[in-house]
């Protein structure tokens, strides 16, 4: 009974602390393999002409990050309007707990909008992160 009791208070400890750890806004970011990456974007602060992204990224190497975005799904670079966070020199992006933001100005009221991080190497390489969608507010 006492071991059932053990396990049974373990599993519960364990679903709190899970559910918990998953509820924070900043999440806990392991990168074991040393790719590049970016994660965790969102959207707020919409309003009619504006936006503010925040997102997560690392890697080595890095030549540029930021978030892509355009009225069509998947925005990649040369095909979207973007804003960046770092552009520059080559320099490693150690993965970190904290949001990179850019913010966005010049939208259309009442438009659907697309948007990916992105993060970009010295040898070309570019890794989006996910996809989401917003509409900014109508004009009054």
């Amino acid at each position: 009974m006492k071991n059932k009791l053990i396990i049974y208070i373990s599993l519960c400890s364990l679903f709190l602390f899970s559910f918990l750890a998953g509820s924070g806004t900043v999440p806990i970011v392991s990168n074991p393999t040393g790719s590049n990456f970016t994660e965790g974007l969102s959207v707020a602060n919409i309003t009619t002409n504006s936006a503010v992204f925040s997102y997560l990224a690392g890697g080595t190497q890095i030549t540029e990050h930021g978030v892509v975005y355009g009225k069509s799904a998947q925005p990649a670079l040369g095909s979207g309007n973007r804003v960046t966070y770092y552009i520059g020199t080559a320099k490693n992006v150690p993965p970190t707990k904290t949001f990179f933001k850019v913010s966005a100005s010049r939208l259309e009221a009442s438009t659907k909008y697309y948007a990916r991080a992105y993060i970009k190497d010295s040898s070309g390489n570019i890794v989006y992160g996910n996809e989401v969608s917003f509409t900014t507010l109508r004009a009054k």
